[in-house]
């Protein structure tokens, strides 16, 4: 059984840490922890471990948003026990993404682009398109900041092509503003102006 109620709690809470993000406020932060608690506790009810190790890994984005990178790895590790008890590979990729980017707000750059890089060819053998350009994007961050700034502009305009293929035209824009904001002073205008 799948509960709904769990999912309006966890779906309201991404919604608060979103929020939380855009507004930088404490309350969505606090609002959003109530919700993430209330979502993992009726998703335990029900056994939807997998559902409660997407709660987990909301969770280490959360804290990871706030600085609080030891309760975020916390999540992160509870969130890939969880799913290496299922055996479910692309989730714990997608897991593996988001410990890239708490590596990366950490300054562990090097880290980072060593579990993300891993991330990216598990998601490539799987459908989700979404998983893959995300963890594309967090790769080519990586890649830039380590000073490799054509591989790094490979795996960000390979994002924005495939979530432009997808539809999703929020995530390739905010690829492709990541390319000029990552890498711009290393390319040329007219290069830039083709992103």
């Amino acid at each position: 059984m799948n509960p709904p109620i769990a999912h309006f709690h966890h779906g309201f809470a991404n919604v608060l840490n979103q929020l939380s993000t855009l507004e930088d406020s404490k309350e969505y932060v606090d609002r959003a922890l109530i919700e993430y608690t209330a979502a993992s506790f009726h998703f335990e009810q029900a056994d939807q471990e997998r559902y409660v190790a997407c709660v987990e890994n909301n969770l280490g984005v959360l804290f990871s948003s706030i600085g609080k990178f030891e309760d975020a790895h916390e999540h992160l590790d509870r969130a890939q026990v969880l799913l290496t008890k299922l055996a479910d590979v692309l989730r714990l990729a997608q897991v593996d993404e988001t410990r890239a980017r708490v590596l990366l707000a950490e300054g562990r750059i090097v880290e980072a682009e060593k579990i993300v890089r891993a991330a990216v060819h598990t998601l490539e053998k799987g459908d989700e398109v979404s998983w893959l350009a995300e963890a594309l994007t967090t790769h080519g961050i990586a890649l830039a900041r380590l000073k490799h700034p054509e591989q790094a502009r490979a795996a960000l305009e390979r994002a924005v092509n495939i979530s432009e293929h997808a539809g999703g035209f929020e995530s390739a824009g905010v690829s492709a503003l990541i390319i000029v904001e990552q890498i711009g002073r290393n390319l040329s205008t007219s290069r830039l102006l083709k992103n």
